[in-house]
């Protein structure tokens, strides 16, 4: 998949966050002291070798299917499948209806500004989440992430006008949000063919 991503040095990150971060110890409590701590955060993330995306402007310029929904979807990673719906002037992501695991799960949802010049004509669209593998899901203090706490990122090959035709898609990049913009890859991979057939199979059966 490619989207545009924020890389810089990992030296220069790690300098800035350190900066941002004692200089924010130094001031009282203010949106201003938050800004840098959020920049420090980022730093941080980048210093570790993360490669940082702003979600909004991925997701807004995404390119689009003859009935203009997206090419591009995002869900929480612990989801199953996703229903994309468009209002007037926003395109909404959402997995309230399917978590992957049991009931009660916290909802799911992603709204974003669409320009206004692309009319998706209200069209509803469905996918399936693609299911995280077990090498992804490693952090690098060799624990699991906890999926109820990344999000799936992922270009859809085509969308399904109804939930029960929805098929497999590829690319995925795992993520884990640094700042409410500011989200950082921390996984991707590909779907084999088997993968795609299985669940494929399993999101008609369920």
């Amino acid at each position: 998949m490619n989207v545009p991503t924020l890389e810089i040095d990992r030296n220069v990150a790690a300098d800035r966050a350190r900066e941002y971060s004692e200089f924010a110890a130094t001031m009282r409590e203010s949106r201003e002291r938050e800004e840098f701590l959020e920049l420090a955060q980022l730093h941080a993330a980048a210093a570790r070798g993360r490669k940082l995306i702003l979600l909004d402007a991925v997701m807004t310029s995404a390119p689009r299917d003859a009935k203009g929904r997206p090419l591009l979807a995002i869900a929480r990673s612990d989801r199953r499948r996703l229903k994309y719906t468009a209002y007037s002037s926003v395109d909404q992501f959402s997995t309230d209806y399917h978590p992957r695991r049991g009931r009660g799960s916290p909802s799911s949802r992603f709204e974003f500004p669409r320009h206004p010049s692309i009319n998706p004509g209200h069209r509803d669209g469905y996918a399936l989440v693609p299911l995280v593998p077990p090498a992804v899901r490693m952090g690098g203090n060799g624990q699991p992430y906890n999926l109820q706490r990344c999000f799936t990122l992922w270009e859809v090959v085509e969308w399904s006008d109804r939930e029960v035709d929805v098929t497999p898609d590829q690319d995925p990049y795992l993520l884990r949000a640094i700042t409410r913009d500011v989200y950082a890859i921390v996984g991707e991979w590909e779907l084999t063919e088997l993968e795609q057939a299985v669940l494929g199979l399993r999101a008609r059966e369920s």
